[in-house]
């Protein structure tokens, strides 16, 4: 705890005292001392705990478990002492661990200890194992000490033995070795000869070192060196590190690779690297692979980066670590005085971290407060705001004690308390009852609750009496009873319970709430019904000076009157004393004796006249009235003391009682309570500490009580709560010397230590903050945060608080110091061959010995170093007379004593001049600069001072280089002004105080070349004809190109004008870019917003970037119907046929032009009456009155705006009624005579009611009589209900028999009375007998289908009519219709068959009577037709076909729709549409979905079936995918996909998953955490690694699904140069099953394909052999002589198999997209001319074709002279494959034409990564050149060198990016083709840019004629006489190519490559590509045989037979024969 928690603790204890108000009337307890969190028990001696607190009064310590268990006692396990400690000798029970509380308890509260871990520490069932490992030589080694059954054990040392025969030698933690964290020890530098060595480690437990045990020796296994570089890698394991604050810690960075790599360390977010050791003090430091700190902090908590590298490669590590400190809590605040009721408050701040939970805990008892953040119960008072913040609503006295939060975490807890007291409040009533009035019988209950400190008391009170229970029942128990109880809010409840209330209960009922503080009442009368009645009541007596007021005790209810009297005579109002009525009392408002004593009287009178008299007497009494009360000051403990409460005046008896702190006083002998009948004593024999409080005397008698107060403090001088004791602690550990004395007041702390004065001793003060380490603990103990020798003395601590006597205590402190070095680590330099001494200097008890140690092998000291002892053997120097570099290593200094033992550490360093930087290389090329890295070399052991980078041009030569100085902290530098284009050599010189370095070895570089720099001209923006939304755009190329590379795109930008912004070129002013393939320079801009104005521009893109954009022009987009509704519509009825209609304007976004007006629609919501058909209203305002509506009817409002191109959206319709109205007349009525002097008036409801009928009124009058006409007003409700044509009837009584009246009835509803019926005569019955009438009347009603019907029919008559029903004439079957006890027919539910005529017929004898009814059953609309007329991306449109209305017309459609696969309680929607529809167009709705669909009819009667499903689906697909080289392009460091390219399957596409990886690695890293928008154009992978292969994994994602292709993609060097392939003949697609995959197309077709076309050429061979074998003989002379003599260069390949390895594909892709950032070749360009060509017959993608040469032999010739084994190949790339055929030369013929232009060709279908050999000479004309007519060729002859071929200007010469060397080796082994420069450093440059196609086109049209194989570009290369056959891919067994070598031709390259990176001189050993490489789905021979056939005009091949006419053609072309028909 803190010096802030001290004081927190010592206020919350002063405070406490000082206020007198902490619980019981003392502070609460406070833990002073307390268990530590950790204790051990050995089997030797027990342990002893102890713990202590400070409270007033004194606390009582005990010690509980886990469970919370009271400890006692047990002998001999345990024993709880008498001072409060716990000593225990055993945990008992087996058990070797378990945990124990302190718990401090007084009146206040208890408060508990943290928990202490008590552990038993043997050495039964421990091992100790080490265990090695497996490193490479030059790396680090790891031996791992593990202990097994030892929980907490740890290695205390490690040893070593340099052979398994020698002794044991302990390791220092210096040099070579480090003691790691989880007992581990890492070896640095491990040489071969460590394999001989073992380890050992000793272990012990820290609580017994002296059991400590040692393990078996174990070896390190030391592999052997590798042959190859391979990349550091780094081990996975151990990341994430945790120590205590204030331990040393280590974080190993482990990492494998050859050469041996070296580490660098550096703090995440902290700048510099981590340093050797002896940075920051020794506290942080690195080693090699291994980073530590002697003492952990806080400040090195969080990320820490390692990076390994080596020649090959590096690798970076990432760490956290974690530091576990222990916590600390305050309490905040520590003591709080609330009154009951209010809100409390209490907090705690934790320190430290983490924080593993807060506990609250109330008294010692766990708290289980709701979380305010997770919806507490609304009766939880106690809740956690937070998860340190206690809240307490309405606090009870309950609540008062002492609270305390518990944090903990890994290492322990941390504990502080606050008290919380309750201040004494008067009551307060919380709930009441009321007055009630009640007949006698019932049962009544009152109840009064109050809340109040000290909880109240409740009496009750009738007419100011107080209330007693009655006599209890024998049988049902008190009538009245009266309880009180506290409730669980802590109220205090009154009841008063009446079980059989009678008139006696009645009268004036009055609660009283009463406690120390005050009162309060309440009075609420009960009133029985009965009699007046005099109720035993007795004398009344009241307060004198009070207000009162005195009830009659009368009971009765209700009273009329009631009369009071005084001494017998009427009592005379006046302003004090007045009666209150008839129910109330007598109010006096300040009572006097001399005027209100008496005798009263009061008689109660009713309202019958009965009166009740009764009388009582009322008296007046003075209340008691007390003196002061006071307390003498300064009193002490001892002394005598009489305190007197003293009555003043009061009306006799009165009584005397005290209290101490709210509570009765205790027994004690020390007190004594005298009384008599004016005053009382307290008479103290002896005061004591105890007697202290706040004392209260209370007088009373029969009228009130009085109290009064005072407080008597006692001082109290101080006593021993914890006595301070000698202390011997180990140096180098934390010492408490505790002290802790309590007294009243609180006693001060003072330590002092004893000195040697000049005098004498001397005590000086510490603990003040003076001194270094020393300070104030808890409660007063000293604090020795590490002592020391000289700590060691005599110590005196003295508790005073002015009270004599002062407690003193002296106690002696030994600190028995173990040996201890001054300085742990030295950093010492030396020139070499000087002298130079270590010096190990310690302190400690003597003797002190010395063991010095280099490299962790002894020094026992010679001539070269030599060994002696100083200051009294306090010092021990290392002396080396002169200086070699071997002497520069880690030396350790080993002391020791019997105390302990310690270390320090040398680091000697021989200073000299650095080594070359290491691992130099190029990091990235740009057009004018360029990045270089490297390694820190070995600085000579003396700081780098600086850097210096060299640099010159590599042509022309110029003179020395140019010097560039960079700081020494910098590994990697950008150079800059170079120019674009050109090549430079660079290197790097270390530099430090001795010298500069060697430099680096030279690396040469090619600069980039540049984007375009004019922008594009004449650009043209105009709206779409037909497409409002879209924008046509044209410009035209940039006028000016200086030559930054073909314009292989445009990229079009656009914003919205109001976005600002003028240029064109920024990245955040606003502007959005679309991309377009090609040169193409028209481009539409779709998905814009509607009548909006845009600014546009647009820019060229090549390989490189993006050039300047082009000058924006403006253009405004084509308007588009509303996009949305009118807003907030509104409508108010303005009249009963008229209502006003508001709406809010569009919004400005959504108007999409200007709007023309708005539409209103609107109809009834059913119609009842009138048509609901949609009716419309145009306005062009935003409100409009709709006139003519129907009155009180219900209206559908809904509004649209409109523009020039059509209606918008329509809003959410509104529903608004017409006002009422007067309604119309009652349809018909009708009036029957019902007896002599009555008649029965029926009619029916009002046809329209405009309203809601409020009631009817009923004229009459005599006919033909002048008397006034009469009314009755008949109910609304009269007649029941039923629907509006059940009549009302009224039967109108007092008529004059014989005369006849006329009767006519009108309607009202609220605004007024209606037109009347027609008017009806009758006469009253002439006679008794009255003939049957029936008053209903007989009408058409329409009910729904499975509705219930009733059918009224009331008759009249005398006598009573019989009535039935028939239907159709015959009666109702009772399943169908039953007979109502009222004569009406019942229907329970009708159907159609129902429908028909009912009849009803009533008679008597007088007469007989019918009506007849005619039912109309109407049934829901049957289900329509539904179809689908045709479906789009995003919307149906669909149509339908009613099917029949049920009776009723249609009121709507709905139509319901489901997206197929989601659940069908949550996937149906609903659509309406209205009535007079029959087609509706479903819009955004998902794309490439399918939907189910249904639908339904409305009308009047409910909705109908539903139709049948119809399934159909959106237009659109998941997205396809892309082709490689349109979705890809790479250089050395980065990847870019242009996105756009990817062909979006019909649905938009709406974003992209992109995942890579590199080959060695088997996981995918995300590009970007999170999914790419849809409007990516491009995303580019940075940061990747030169010459490596990746994978990419690419997902786009649509609305139809996703589309997942994988690719796989090499980079390049930094200088161009790329990876061969995985294999030259490799398969793709293949099934992953072994024989699905044969069975798959993609590898049966081309193996069958292969079969036929290998039969069809050994057919052909073996014919033409047989005829030519002569001539093949002769023609391989003369190609002999012809290569001999063609002045050719030739690269010969001997016939042991040394070969030249050939670029792949790939390798090529990769040097064509070499450093380009943006996007591909302009070959997309004329990748779109491959799909427009039509015509010939392509063989396949990939093939390898011939150059024409002269004639010669196609078999090998036998004499061929060395050096001229050379074919010429020509491969079409991939890209070069699809643009079309390449243009047929039209040379003419030279001197290389020889006698024809015919030669050999191999002709083989091959997949994208293969190449097969072909002869060539000069260069590939076309397949003309193979058809031989009269002798000579059509296409030219060839030749190289001597034998040019023809012009120039006629000779395709442009390279292309599939041209390569290719050659098949006999293994697996693939390296690129390298010219190693000599000299110790290799310089590599980019392939020449002739190899990259040029813009020269052949003056040929694209055209193809049939069967003419298309060649290549003639850049040729050469290989081996004999290519053996390709190796075969192991993934793809299946696949096979036969091959024919060609005649051997000798032939000048057309380029050549100057120097191509060596992979073996560069990353240490030849790079061998990844298996089964394919960087998209190729196609197979079968598939581009077919696609090939499908391009043929008016003909189809198989491709068996055009390899068969193939093979032919080329036999006769090589025989010299007549030429073939080319449709053979």
């Amino acid at each position: 705890m803190g010096a802030a928690g001290v004081w927190y603790l010592l206020l919350l204890w002063l405070g406490c005292i000082g206020v007198g108000v902490c619980g019981g009337g003392g502070g609460g307890p406070v833990l002073v001392l307390e268990p530590p969190p950790k204790a051990y028990l050995s089997n030797s001696s027990g342990v002893t705990l102890r713990c202590a607190a400070l409270a007033t009064p004194p606390p009582t310590i005990t010690w509980i478990d886990a469970a919370a268990r009271t400890l006692t006692s047990q002998p001999p396990l345990r024993e709880v002492l008498s001072d409060g400690r716990l000593w225990v000798s055993d945990i008992g029970g087996g058990r070797t661990r378990t945990s124990y509380r302190c718990r401090a308890t007084n009146p206040a509260g208890t408060v508990i200890s943290r928990a202490v871990t008590l552990t038993k520490v043997t050495s039964t069932g421990v091992r100790v194992v080490a265990e090695g490992s497996s490193v490479g030589a030059g790396g680090v080694g790891v031996v791992r000490c593990v202990v097994e059954g030892g929980g907490e054990w740890q290695v205390r040392a490690w040893l070593r033995q340099r052979t398994p025969t020698s002794a044991p030698i302990p390791l220092p933690d210096a040099g070579r070795y480090v003691y790691g964290t989880g007992g581990r020890l890492f070896v640095q530098d491990v040489g071969v000869e460590e394999g001989e060595a073992r380890y050992l480690c000793r272990a012990a437990h820290p609580a017994a070192p002296a059991q400590a045990l040692t393990s078996p020796p174990v070896a390190i296994t030391v592999m052997r060196k590798f042959n190859r570089r391979i990349p550091p890698r780094v081990e996975g394991e151990g990341r994430v590190v945790e120590v205590e604050e204030g331990k040393p810690f280590t974080l190993p960075c482990l990492a494998s690779g050859h050469p041996p790599p070296h580490y660098s360390w550096s703090r995440e977010g902290v700048g510099g690297e981590v340093g050797g050791l002896g940075g920051s003090g020794g506290r942080v430091w690195a080693r090699g692979g291994v980073a530590g700190g002697a003492r952990a902090s806080g400040r090195d908590a969080g990320g820490w980066r390692c990076v390994a590298a080596n020649g090959a490669g590096t690798d970076t590590a990432h760490f956290t670590l974690t530091v576990l400190q222990r916590l600390r809590v305050t309490p905040t605040p520590p003591m709080q005085t609330v009154r009951a009721g209010g809100r409390v408050t209490i907090s705690c701040v934790v320190e430290g971290a983490p924080v593993a939970e807060v506990r609250w805990y109330k008294d010692g008892t766990p708290l289980h407060p709701a979380h305010a953040h997770a919806h507490a119960p609304a009766h939880s008072r106690i809740t956690l705001q937070d998860r340190d913040t206690l809240v307490i609503a309405s606090v009870r006295a309950r609540d008062a004690g002492m609270y305390q939060c518990v944090a903990a975490n890994s290492l322990g807890e941390a504990q502080a308390a606050s008290q919380l007291a309750i201040t004494a409040s008067a009551p307060s009533l919380q709930q009441t009852f009321i007055e009630q009035t009640v007949h006698p019988g019932p049962r009544v209950s009152l109840s009064c609750s109050s809340l109040g400190h000290p909880p109240p008391a409740i009496t009750w009170t009738l007419d100011g009496r107080p209330l007693s229970p009655s006599p209890p029942d024998p049988y049902q128990g008190p009538r009245v009873a009266l309880g009180s109880w506290i409730d669980s809010g802590g109220q205090v409840v009154g009841q008063v319970n009446i079980s059989r209330v009678t008139h006696l209960d009645g009268g004036k009922y009055t609660c009283t709430a009463f406690n120390t503080e005050g009162s309060v009442s309440h009075t609420a009368s009960l009133n029985v019904y009965g009699p007046p009645t005099v109720r035993g009541g007795g004398n009344v007596t009241v307060v004198e000076g009070s207000a009162s007021e005195v009830f009659c005790p009368v009971a009765g209810y209700p009273l009329a009157s009631l009369t009071w009297t005084l001494h017998g005579r009427p009592l005379t109002p006046t302003p004090r004393r007045s009666p209150r009525g008839r129910g109330g009392g007598l109010a006096i408002t300040k009572v006097e004796a001399g005027q209100d004593v008496g005798r009263y009287g009061c008689t109660a009178t009713d309202t019958q006249g009965r009166t009740a008299t009764a009388d009582f007497f009322l008296a007046v009494v003075k209340p008691p009235v007390l003196a002061d009360l006071k307390f003498p000051g300064n009193l002490v403990e001892g002394m005598l003391l009489s305190v007197t409460c003293s009555l003043l005046s009061g009306d006799l008896p009165i009584t005397l009682s005290w209290q101490r702190d709210g509570l009765p006083l205790p027994r004690d002998p020390l007190l004594t309570e005298t009384h008599s009948q004016f005053f009382s004593n307290l008479v103290f024999a002896e005061i004591r500490g105890r007697h202290a409080g706040t004392y209260t005397c209370t007088a009373s008698n029969a009228a009130a009580s009085s109290t009064v107060s005072a407080t008597m403090d006692v001082q109290v001088s101080p006593w021993w709560v914890v006595e301070p004791a000698d202390v011997a602690v180990a140096g180098g550990s934390e010492v408490r010397l505790e002290c802790h004395a309590q007294g009243t007041p609180p006693p001060a702390i003072t330590w002092k230590r004893a000195t040697d004065g000049a005098g004498g001793e001397e005590w000086v003060g510490v603990g003040g903050g003076g001194g270094v380490g020393v300070g104030m603990g808890v409660g007063g103990s000293l604090v020795v945060a590490a002592a020391r020798e000289e700590d060691s003395g005599r110590y005196m601590c003295t508790a005073d608080n002015g009270i004599s006597p002062a407690l003193t205590k002296t106690i002696t402190l030994t600190v028995l110091e173990g040996a201890r070095v001054e300085e742990r680590v030295v950093n010492q330099s030396s020139a070499v061959g000087d002298s130079t001494s270590l010096r190990c200097a310690a302190r400690g008890h003597l003797p002190i010995t010395f063991t010095w140690a280099r490299g962790g092998v002894p020094i026992t000291g010679s001539e070269d170093e030599v060994l002696r002892e100083e200051d009294s053997g306090r010092t021990s120097v290392l002396h080396l007379p002169a200086t070699r570099r071997s002497h520069a290593a880690v030396y350790t200094c080993q002391v020791a004593n019997q105390y302990g033992q310690d270390s320090a550490t040398f680091f000697l360093s021989v200073v000299e001049r650095p080594d070359p930087p290491g691992h130099v290389h190029v990091q990235e090329v740009r057009s004018r600069s360029v990045s270089l890295a490297w390694a820190p070399p070995y600085d000579g052991n003396a700081p780098l001072t600086h850097y210096l980078l060299q640099h010159w041009p590599a042509r022309p030569p110029t003179g020395p280089p140019e010097n560039t100085t960079l700081p020494r902290h910098l590994t990697q530098a950008t150079l800059k002004g170079l120019s674009p284009g050109r090549t430079y050599h660079l290197r790097v010189l270390a530099v430090n105080s001795r010298g500069a370095s060697p430099p680096s070895p030279t690396l040469s570089i090619t600069t980039l070349q540049e984007p375009p720099t004019a922008p594009p001209t004449h650009l043209v923006a105009r709206p779409h004809t037909s497409r409002p939304a879209t924008l046509t755009l044209t410009w035209q190329a940039p006028a000016a190109h200086l030559d930054p590379g073909e314009i292989t795109g445009y990229q079009i930008g656009y914003k919205e004008a109001s976005d600002g912004g003028e240029g064109a070129g920024g990245v955040d002013d606003g502007w959005r870019w679309r991309s377009v393939r090609g040169g193409q320079r028209q481009a539409e801009l779709g998905g814009l917003r509607y009548y909006t104005l845009y600014t546009v521009t647009v820019r060229a893109v090549n390989r490189v970037g993006a050039g300047p954009s082009a000058t924006p022009v403006t253009v405004t987009t084509g308007q588009g119907v509303p996009s949305g509704a009118p807003g907030d519509v509104q409508c108010d009825p303005l009249s009963s046929q008229a209502l006003r209609v508001r709406w809010t304007p569009l919004p400005r976004h959504l108007t999409n032009g200007p709007i023309h007006g708005y539409k209103v629609s609107y109809k009834r919501a059913s119609n009842i009456q009138g048509s609901n058909a949609v009716e419309v209203k145009r306005t062009t305002n935003l409100e409009t009155n709709l006139q003519g509506l129907g009155r009180f009817t219900n209206y559908t409002i809904r509004v649209l705006a409109y523009n020039g191109a059509g209606d918008g959206a329509l809003s959410s319709p509104v529903h608004c009624a017409t006002l009422q109205d007067v309604p119309g007349a009652p349809p018909a009525i009708r009036a029957l005579a019902a007896s002599e002097d009555s008649v029965m008036v029926s009619w029916l409801p009002p046809r329209q009611p405009n309203g809601v009928i409020t009631g009817y009124t009923l004229y009459y009058r005599p006919l033909n009589a002048h008397q006034a006409t009469m009314k009755e007003m008949v109910n609304a409700g009269v007649g029941g209900g039923g629907g509006w044509w059940v009549e009302v009837s009224r039967s109108v009584g007092g008529l004059i028999s014989h005369a006849r009246y006329e009767f006519w009835v009108s309607a009202s509803t609220r605004v007024g009375e209606g037109a009347v019926s027609r008017v009806v005569s009758q006469s009253p019955a002439m006679d008794p007998q009255v003939g049957a009438r029936i008053r209903s009347f007989g009408q058409v009603v329409e009910v729904p289908a499975g509705s219930p019907l009733t059918l009224p029919c009331s008759a009249v008559g005398s006598p009573p009519p019989s009535v039935t029903w028939s239907i159709l004439g015959r009666p109702p079957p009772p399943s169908v219709a039953q007979t109502l006890p009222d004569q009406s027919l019942h229907l329970a539910s009708v159907s159609p068959p129902n429908s028909g005529n009912y009849t009803c017929t009533a008679h008597n004898p007088s007469g007989r009577d019918e009506v007849e009814w005619a039912v109309v059953v109407v049934e829901p609309p049957a289900p329509p037709t539904l179809r689908v007329q045709f479906a789009t991306q995003v919307a149906i449109h669909l149509a339908w076909s009613p099917q029949g209305d049920g009776g009723k017309p249609i009121t709507g459609y709905i139509i319901r729709f489901q997206l197929e696969g989601t659940p069908p309680e949550t996937g149906w929607k609903e659509a309406w549409v209205e009535p007079d529809r029959s087609s509706h167009t479903l819009d955004h709705l998902r794309c490439g979905s399918t939907y189910h669909l249904q639908m339904a009819a409305v009308n009047q009667v409910g909705r109908g079936a539903t139709s049948r499903t119809v399934n159909t689906r959106t237009r659109g697909a998941a997205p396809r995918q892309p082709r490689h080289q349109d979705l890809i392009s790479v250089n050395s460091s980065s990847i870019t996909l242009h996105l756009f390219t990817w062909p979006s399957g019909g649905c938009p596409i709406t974003g992209w998953s992109v995942e890579y990886r590199p080959h060695s690695r088997s996981a995918f890293t995300p590009a970007v955490p999170h999914p790419l928008p849809s409007d990516t154009d491009t995303l580019t992978l940075p940061d990747l690694a030169p010459l490596t292969w990746y994978q990419l994994r690419v997902t786009a994602h649509n609305a139809a699904g996703s589309t997942t292709a994988t690719y796989d993609v090499a980079t390049a060097s930094l200088t161009g140069a790329t990876l061969a392939p995985a294999s030259v003949v490799e398969v793709t697609g293949v099934g992953r099953g072994g024989g699905a995959g044969l069975l798959d197309p993609h590898v049966l077709a081309p193996v069958v394909s292969g079969v036929a076309c290998t039969l069809a050429l050994l057919l052909c061979v073996g014919l033409l052999l047989s005829r030519g074998r002569a001539h093949f003989m002769k023609l391989g002379q003369m190609g002999g002589r012809r290569g001999k003599g063609g002045g050719g260069r030739s690269v010969s390949s001997s016939s042991s198999g040394v070969g030249i390895y050939s670029r792949s594909l790939a390798e090529l892709q990769n040097h064509h997209n070499d450093s380009q950032e943006q996007l591909s070749p302009a070959a997309r360009e004329k990748h779109e001319e491959a799909y427009t060509v039509s015509g010939a017959y392509e063989v396949c993608p990939y093939a390898t074709f011939p150059a024409p040469p002269r004639p010669a032999p196609p078999c090998p010739a036998p004499a061929t002279p060395p050096g001229d084994y050379t074919l010429h190949f020509s491969t079409f790339g991939h890209q070069d494959n699809l643009e079309g055929p390449p243009r047929t030369g039209r040379g003419r013929r030279g001197p290389g034409a020889g006698q024809g232009g015919s030669g050999g060709a191999e002709i083989a279908c091959i997949s994208s990564q293969q190449t097969l050999p072909i002869s060539s000479a000069g260069g590939l004309r076309g397949v003309r050149g193979l058809r031989r007519k009269d002798g000579e060729a059509e296409g030219g002859g060839g030749g190289g060198g001597g034998g040019g071929a023809g012009s120039d200007s006629e000779q395709d010469t442009s390279g292309s990016p599939g041209d390569t060397l290719t050659h098949h080796p006999p293994r697996d082994t693939y390296k690129v083709p390298v010219r190693l420069r000599r000299g110790p450093d290799f310089s590599y440059h980019p392939p020449d840019s002739s190899t990259e196609s040029n813009d020269e086109r052949s003056p040929l049209p694209p055209r193809r004629p049939p069967h003419q194989h298309p060649p290549p570009t003639t850049t040729t290369t050469t290989t081996a006489q004999h290519p053996p056959p390709p190796t075969q891919h192991p993934a793809h067994p299946a696949r096979a190519h036969a091959f024919t070598p060609a005649q051997p031709r000798a032939i000048r390259s057309s380029s050549t490559l100057e120097s191509v990176y060596s992979v073996d001189g560069s990353l240490g050993g030849a790079l061998r590509p990844p298996t089964g490489f394919s960087d998209s789905r190729e196609l197979s021979e079968a598939e581009c045989d077919r696609d090939a056939a499908r391009k043929q005009q008016g003909r189809s091949h198989h491709p068996s037979g055009q390899c068969l006419a193939d093979c032919v053609r080329i036999g006769q072309n090589i025989l010299g024969t007549t030429d073939v028909d080319q449709t053979e």
